[in-house]
């Protein structure tokens, strides 16, 4: 990447998943939806967020970044997830679910022109 030039996530990953599974009580059905959170490794491990969406290429990106100072950064990027199941006639919530892709040591270099006379 350059420093000072927009950066764009693209991580592809399903922000929606249905699970269902026969039990001895019945249809265990679970609904899960994320959002995402990106630590970019410039700002000492703070998530920004949550973004909608998996993100996407240049140029229709929403989750996207700037870096200013050359070097590399840790990335980690954080699906939070929350869930609703039922079984049963009973249902309820599921919260604290995560799952979370890094990218190390990403390197932002610095571009510059050369005028040979």
């Amino acid at each position: 990447m350059l420093a000072g030039k927009r950066a764009y996530l693209e991580t592809n990953a399903p922000t929606t998943a249905h699970f269902d599974h026969e039990t001895p009580l019945g249809m265990l059905v679970i609904d899960a939806t994320s959002k995402v959170w990106v630590d970019w490794g410039d700002a000492g491990g703070h998530f920004e967020g949550p973004k909608d969406g998996p993100g996407a290429p240049w140029p229709d990106g929403k989750i996207t970044h700037f870096w200013t100072d050359l070097g590399r950064y840790d990335i980690r990027v954080q699906q939070r997830w929350t869930a609703t199941w039922t079984l049963a006639g009973e249902h309820g919530q599921l919260t604290g679910l995560s799952t979370e892709g890094r990218i190390d040591d990403f390197e932002v270099k610095e571009l510059q022109a050369i005028i040979n006379h």
